[in-house]
């Protein structure tokens, strides 16, 4: 994907039970626009789905296909490519192949291939799975010796796996809504803990990103906030729950950033207020002030007016007549 091509794509193949028309699909899309080829591994009828999403220097693509085996022959491999693929299976069981080796991918299993090499990926019986394709310099700049690690699959740093699959799973889903910058950074972060799971750090990594999985960690637990922001029984200790973290480790986070929890939280929903009440958001339209309130997890209206005008410099009635919505 080049610097003018949109953060995220979307590809998804047709339905395909003939192999005339898979031979079409393979080589006027496969091998012509995603530099892969793929080999059903069933009778069954042939599908797959790909969402790529470019995160900074690293691309990360998430598939969903029908048992098929993708791979890259002599004709597809670019020698030129300096970059390696950090792959792992997110449902069923996929089999990495590389330098005469193979390993099969399940839970937390992850495994590095070399991209400029020949290499395969299949599903036997369909699945999904995630590969994160890394610049060699960028891999380098985090690992010693990255290709003494190619086909060393890493399942036995699970606790290193679960935070990479999360983080994945943040960048993919937050996608959409992250600025280049943000997105470019989480990338970063992502390289950095892949490292990590692979278990061989270089001493002298870049000290920006000395703290990848505490970033990552604190980058997850605000996202659930977010999510979650507008519960009115939303508690630090319900947070530390979902995030599998102690309410301690949680308040460390956000003091090292310079807030807190609590503080964090009321200006999530104070800026959801804001948009129901301005307009910004046409769920407000139809709302009263005091249904903004509750609906954004207020239980205290008169403590909502109060910190509305101290954070806004003006009353939420106010806000709402400015913004031409309807009391």
């Amino acid at each position: 994907m080049g610097a003018d091509q949109p953060t995220v794509i979307h590809l998804d193949s047709p339905t395909i039970a003939d192999p005339p028309t898979m031979r079409l699909w393979r080589e006027d899309v496969a091998r012509a626009v995603l530099g892969l080829d793929f080999r059903p591994l069933s009778d069954k009828p042939f599908r797959v789905q790909m969402e790529v999403v470019r995160a900074g220097a690293i691309t990360l693509s998430r598939s969903v296909t029908s048992p098929a085996e993708s791979f890259r022959d002599r004709e597809l491999v670019d020698p030129n490519s300096n970059s390696f693929t950090f792959a792992w299976s997110e449902a069923g069981s996929v089999v990495a192949r590389q330098r005469g080796q193979e390993t099969v991918l399940r839970g937390t299993d992850g495994v590095l291939l070399s991209s400029d090499e020949f290499g395969a990926l299949a599903a036997p019986n369909g699945g999904r799975y995630v590969g994160v394709i890394i610049p060699r310099r960028l891999m380098s700049a985090h690992l010693d010796a990255p290709d003494d690690v190619v086909m060393q699959s890493v399942g036995r740093n699970a606790k290193a796996m679960r935070l990479v699959q999360a983080y994945g799973r943040l960048i993919v889903s937050h996608a959409g809504d992250s600025s280049p910058a943000t997105l470019a950074l989480m990338g970063d972060h992502l390289a950095a803990l892949i490292a990590i799971a692979l278990g061989n750090v270089r001493p002298d990594a870049d000290p920006s990103l000395r703290s990848p999985e505490r970033a990552a960690r604190f980058e997850l637990v605000k996202r659930w906030i977010a999510d979650n922001a507008c519960d009115p029984g939303l508690s630090l200790s319900t947070v530390a729950r979902a995030c599998g973290l102690s309410s301690r480790s949680i308040q460390m986070l956000f003091e090292e950033s310079g807030q807190s929890y609590s503080s964090h939280l009321l200006e999530l929903r104070l800026e959801r207020a804001y948009r129901l009440l301005t307009g910004a958001d046409a769920a407000g339209e139809a709302l009263r002030v005091i249904d903004v309130a509750l609906a954004v997890g207020f239980s205290d209206v008169s403590y909502f007016n109060r910190r509305f005008r101290s954070r806004f410099g003006e009353t939420p009635t106010s806000a709402r007549s400015a913004g031409g919505a309807s009391e």
